[in-house]
């Protein structure tokens, strides 16, 4: 059957996490370049894989690792982390809205991190 082929949850989630970061950094790159459109489009690529990151422990059955782990272990790998990468990922984009003079894109995703319970800045990283 077709279904069978596709990966699993947990392939589709190393995937993710292996290009949420590459999409970042070339984004980065890119702005650094100021060529602000591809960054634009790396940095929603990367976002938007990074979205699909903080909503594995909620989707994905725990193993017998994620088990083992004291509950505030498993908190802050499986959750905050993943939040945490996501609020850098939006603040970078932000610098990009912002170069492209949109300031509301720029705040929205400002907000987004403040939403998440980090406050934006440097030291996110």
């Amino acid at each position: 059957m077709v279904a069978d082929k596709f990966p699993d949850l947990q392939l589709c989630a190393f995937q993710l996490i292996r290009m949420a970061p590459f999409m970042d950094t070339r984004g980065c790159v890119r702005f650094q370049m100021n060529r602000l459109e591809s960054s634009l489009m790396d940095l929603n690529a990367a976002v938007a894989s990074q979205r699909a990151i903080v909503e594995v422990p909620f989707a994905a059955p725990r193993t017998r690792f994620e088990a083992s782990l004291d509950p505030r272990q498993q908190y802050e790998f499986f959750v905050r982390a993943p939040q945490r990468s996501l609020a850098v990922l939006l603040f970078h984009r932000s610098w990009v809205l912002r170069a492209l003079d949109d300031e509301t894109g720029a705040q929205a995703d400002v907000a987004e991190i403040r939403e998440l319970g980090f406050k934006p800045g440097n030291f996110l990283f």
